[in-house]
């Protein structure tokens, strides 16, 4: 993978808002908003080929990802090195929520009416969901007693 040729062509494809400072792709973009370019027939998130390039990403390193920095960007198609950071996927979800862009920003409480605080919520790794950890006690003392006979 030639990344200075690839630099190019998603440079040759970038605006820089200058309010912000984010690079933005004009190119192809994924059905989530992130830029999107294909090398050698492979599909690269444009955020994913600025890391490899300004922050020694690895894509050998499956167990991280690029994240954007709180509170400077959260513009899933900049792909400014500056407003990135290579962090986990629970890392990434948490980030989500806290700027108020992840799938269910409007859910403030649980079914069962228990407020998802930082304390009280807990997050699937592996999907984003958000869980709440009272209603998860309860069911687990439910459990409990069931196996238990009571």
């Amino acid at each position: 993978m030639d990344l200075k040729k690839i630099e190019m062509r998603i440079k040759e494809k970038t605006t820089i808002d200058p309010t912000s400072n984010c690079w933005l792709f004009n190119g192809y973009l994924s059905s989530y908003g992130y830029g999107r370019i294909t090398v050698d027939y492979v599909n690269y998130y444009v955020h994913t080929i600025s890391a490899i390039i300004y922050l020694d990403f690895s894509l050998d390193d499956i167990c991280h990802q690029i994240n954007h920095k709180d509170n400077v960007c959260s513009n899933k198609n900049c792909w400014n090195p500056e407003h990135l950071y290579i962090g986990t996927q629970m890392e990434n979800v948490q980030d989500t929520v806290i700027k108020g862009i992840s799938g269910r920003p409007t859910q403030t409480h649980c079914k069962n009416g228990h407020e998802f605080t930082p304390e009280n919520t807990y997050i699937r790794e592996k999907t984003g969901d958000r869980l709440c950890k009272t209603c998860r006690d309860e069911r687990n003392r439910r459990n409990y007693a069931t196996r238990k006979g009571f």
